[in-house]
């Protein structure tokens, strides 16, 4: 019984330190994400004439 409690224990311990180690590297993708997206600017091009208006 002392076993299987230590394996329950230490295979809970495993996993939850992979879910830790998953989010944070989610969490890392996802701030590069937002750092190299641009938003879109003030400017818009003017179909008529090409020209970007302010």
């Amino acid at each position: 019984m002392f076993l299987t409690a230590k394996l329950n224990l230490l295979s809970g311990v495993a996993i939850g330190a992979g879910a830790v180690l998953l989010m944070k590297q989610c969490c890392k993708q996802k701030k590069k994400h937002q750092k190299t997206t641009t938003h879109h600017s003030s400017k818009v091009a003017n179909p008529k004439d090409g020209e970007a208006s302010a």
